[in-house]
């Protein structure tokens, strides 16, 4: 009897443990609240302008009404050769900005291209189509890159929060292709939108200036204007030249 009763006794805790996570994905299954509702998802701009090699940014925001619930998904499509992403695939009221991020082939030819938002709620689809037209140009980095450590001594000191952006960015780009008086940078990272641009003349005109952005928020949060002289002041956000509508 007793090597018939020593299987059992293992066989019994196996069984309860399955049992256990049984009921664990069922727990976890009803805690999910069913999709209803509705959102608005804002954009930003809806066309960027940009180079072979070059890059861009879209911004969104993610708003739901009143009687909103559950989860809305996102998925996107355009031309392989554009190498867009997105930084979330499931939108949450709580964190509600987001972006898409695209990175053009060096080889990619000119022309206009598709890029295609697909959202889905409580069986329903919304769509969004972005343009991007790319062009002939090139960047210099190293320029950029001189402009933007101009800053760097003022904004470590005045406003310590911002001295990882002038860390070696994880992407950088020229915003505005074939614009030459005033020149205009990206610098992407995980948690900010940098934005440059300086007045290409001798002094007393050669002025600079820097916009930052959380990519957690739908609006730029601080700016900052450098002089001829080297004397650095905060500006408001809207002083921060724009073209394009972006």
């Amino acid at each position: 009897m007793k090597t018939f009763i020593m299987p059992i006794v293992l066989l019994i805790p196996l069984l309860f443990s399955g049992c256990n996570d049984l009921v664990i994905v069922k727990r976890q299954i009803d805690k999910i609240t069913p999709d209803r509702g509705d959102y608005s998802i804002t954009a930003k701009y809806d066309s960027i302008v940009t180079y072979p090699d070059g890059g861009g940014i879209f911004i969104f925001k993610f708003t739901p009404d009143v009687s909103y619930s559950g989860l809305v998904t996102v998925k996107l499509s355009t031309d392989k050769r554009i190498h867009a992403t997105i930084n979330k695939s499931i939108l949450s009221p709580v964190d509600s900005v987001f972006d898409v991020i695209i990175k053009p082939d060096k080889n990619i030819e000119t022309g206009v291209y598709n890029l295609k938002l697909m959202f889905l709620h409580a069986g329903v689809e919304k769509a969004y189509n972005m343009k991007i037209i790319i062009t002939d140009w090139d960047d210099n980095y190293e320029s950029a890159m001189q402009h933007l450590d101009r800053f760097s001594v003022w904004v470590k000191s005045y406003q310590p929060q911002y001295n990882g952006i002038f860390s070696e960015p994880a992407y950088f780009y020229a915003t505005y292709p074939k614009i030459l008086i005033v020149e205009h940078y990206s610098f992407i990272s995980d948690k900010y939108e940098v934005r440059l641009c300086f007045h290409v003349m001798i002094p007393p005109h050669d002025w600079s200036m820097l916009c930052i952005r959380k990519r957690t928020q739908f609006e730029p949060e601080m700016a900052f204007r450098l002089d001829t002289d080297g004397n650095i002041t905060s500006i408001p956000v809207s002083e921060y030249p724009v073209m394009y509508g972006y």
